[in-house]
């Protein structure tokens, strides 16, 4: 018989791993953003499992297993983060492609640990892989210094309500895992992955037609702040202006000026009645320092804080804003929130540092000349009325930071992001469908409905704008300004209660590597170790 172990079915042969591997990174490459195929989920994690469940019985399966996660998980970074190269290039040059041989390299790794320790567990094989996708997911994020999370499968679930659901209930690890387990019961059941996988098509596509965006759950009513309205500020610059930093910086201020001078006849027109005391957050450090070489806080940053100061004081308009911080003699990326009548106050740190951009030095990080140094733990604070969580850019992809904010009282989370290299063109080499920006804005996505977190976000070089805790987009109430600098107002949606996933999302990777070691340990069980029986 098939079952969990493999049994009579055919072994795969190395090429045939390959094929297998190759052709599952394809289906889930076009399953995530910015393709519109998330169904194609359901055949990728079909056609890995019984990849993994026709590898030859016993020690010999271990290598084509590996080689099956080798080329799974590079194949599937290459195509899904190929705009690394081009969002790198203006930092880095033409290193931009080694480090983006590096990310991809490192989940090629990452997979040929995990499905090699999966072809040689000593429990039946489509078992193991269960732990051993949430291990896949998981362990990229958490390699110190060096470690990008691999893009998982809960980018393309946020298009289905129905499934989105499990997202605070599991986590994205864990509905992961449980793909991975249901793709191995569906082949032992079916004992035919083409002919399961039709069936499961059609199923959930039935099921999804029935869906919709009020059955991902309840909101809870009366959470202080919510309801209330806040402008976040988009910014879209040419890429030679976002290159030359003096330019930009005079762009911004001129934009600002205007603003503020022809505001009063800009918000009437909009219907802005009051606009001028909504909260305002600005994107990621959007004026780099003047002295950048050695990372130090010049005059150019002064001057759009000072601008930024001087707004708040006329206005009444509380705000927050990305900018560089020194602490302890270390240069780092924070958020300062300004208030009428007090010192700026830095509201956070990130602690996610993009390697070879931001991260460019192992030791010394963040002292004059060696980048920047990652920030402590900052508690969720005071904005709009009510506990907000504030993320920078690339620390959405990491959903532990997410979950502790939430814990930890989070009502709202915010993030502030500069998606200018990101854009098609911001780099000499291609960038499909404009895969980076899209994958971005569906990684906050996924974080709102798997946390039950109502989500803004204010860039430059991409879209403002948010989801509420159902991972629905939030519709803009009003936009004024002009091209380069304007203002999207929203509303704060309702806040949830606390999902299971907050507390699920620390222990989910944890957990699943210590069930793979113990699969890898376990003496005396019968599956992959031993040859399928000849009865």
């Amino acid at each position: 018989m098939g079952g969990w172990g493999g049994g009579i079915t055919p072994p795969l042969p190395r090429s045939g791993a390959l094929l297998a591997g190759a052709g599952s990174a394809l289906l889930f490459a076009l399953a995530l953003p910015p393709h519109p195929l998330p169904i194609l989920v359901v055949p990728a994690f079909l056609l890995l499992a019984d990849a993994v469940r026709r590898l030859p019985p016993g020690r010999a399966g271990i290598r084509p297993g590996a080689l099956l996660g080798a080329l799974f998980g590079g194949l599937h970074s290459l195509l899904v983060l190929h705009w690394i190269p081009s969002a790198g290039w203006s930092h880095l040059g033409p290193m931009a492609l080694a480090a983006a041989l590096g990310v991809w390299g490192l989940h090629a790794v990452v997979g040929m640990v995990v499905l090699g320790a999966v072809a040689a567990a000593r429990v039946p094989r489509l078992l193991a892989l269960v732990p051993g996708w949430a291990v896949l997911v998981w362990l990229p994020g958490v390699i110190p210094i060096l470690g990008v999370p691999w893009p998982g499968p809960e980018l393309a679930l946020v298009e289905w309500p129905r499934v989105a659901a499990l997202l605070p209930l599991l986590g994205s690890v864990g509905v992961g895992a449980l793909l991975a387990g249901a793709a191995a019961g569906l082949l032992v059941l079916g004992r035919a992955g083409v002919g399961v996988a039709l069936v499961v098509l059609l199923l959930w596509g039935l099921l999804e037609m029935g869906g919709g965006a009020g059955v991902a759950g309840s909101e809870s009513g009366g959470r202080e702040g919510a309801g209330s309205r806040v402008a976040l500020v988009e910014m879209a610059f040419s890429p030679a202006v976002v290159r030359d930093p003096a330019e930009r910086e005079a762009r911004i201020l001129d934009a600002m000026f205007r603003l503020s001078h022809g505001a009063s006849d800009s918000e009437e027109g909009a219907g802005g009645q009051g606009m001028d005391a909504l909260p305002e957050a600005w994107p990621e450090a959007p004026v780099p320092p003047s002295t950048a070489a050695n990372g130090g806080g010049g005059h150019r940053e002064d001057r759009y804080l000072s601008a930024l100061q001087a707004r708040v004081e006329s206005r009444l308009v509380p705000l927050v804003t990305g900018s560089h911080v020194v602490r302890e003699g270390q240069h780092r990326n924070g958020v300062l929130r300004l208030e009428v009548g007090e010192v700026a106050l830095t509201v956070h740190e990130k602690r996610r540092l993009v390697p070879g951009v931001e991260r460019t030095a192992f030791l010394g990080a963040g002292w004059p000349g060696r980048g920047l140094a990652p920030g402590g733990r900052q508690p969720p604070f005071r904005w709009a009325g009510q506990s907000v969580g504030v993320l920078i850019c690339f620390e959405v992809l990491f959903p532990t930071e997410v979950a502790r904010l939430r814990r930890e009282g989070a009502l709202l989370l915010l993030q502030l992001s500069n998606d200018s290299a990101l854009r098609p063109g911001a780099g000499p080499l291609p960038v499909l469908l404009d895969a980076g920006r899209r994958q971005h804005e569906a990684f906050l996505r996924a974080r709102a409905t798997e946390f039950a977190l109502p989500a803004l976000r204010s860039v430059m070089g991409g879209r403002a704008g948010g989801w509420d805790a159902r991972g629905r987009a939030i519709p803009e109430l009003q936009r004024w300004g002009d091209t380069e600098l304007a203002f999207v107002v929203v509303r704060v949606p309702e806040t949830g209660p606390i999902p299971p996933a907050a507390w699920l999302s620390p222990l989910s990777g944890p957990v699943a590597a210590t069930l793979l070691i113990l699969a890898l340990s376990i003496p005396g069980l019968p599956g992959a170790g031993r040859a399928p029986s000849r009865e």
